[in-house]
């Protein structure tokens, strides 16, 4: 088994109080589970708006990521996210 020397295989990207799911070894299984425990920590930290973004583009994940690419632009999430689901679901650029 291949490990990741980015994240020593924990997954996560660790920078002072942040974490982030590690762009280097994420697949869609990764993501999947990744946002689904984004959604529960937005909806304990009362952040209510967040969660329902999240959970419109969980909705279109893993059969239409395309989708759920252009529903995260539209909503105007963070492009490292909308890179993270390109990236882990193999597609390609539209621009």
């Amino acid at each position: 088994m291949i490990r990741c020397h980015h994240c020593n295989d924990r997954q996560l990207l660790i920078q002072g109080k942040k974490s982030t799911p590690c762009p280097y070894c994420i697949n869609e299984e990764r993501l999947i589970t990744s946002i689904k425990r984004a959604i529960s920590d937005a909806k304990k930290d009362g952040k209510k708006e967040l969660a329902i973004k999240l959970q419109a583009v969980l909705s279109f994940l893993p059969e239409y990521p395309v989708v759920a690419i252009l529903e995260a632009e539209a909503l105007e999430l963070n492009e490292n996210f909308i890179l993270m689901i390109r990236d882990s679901f193999n597609i390609l650029p539209f621009k």
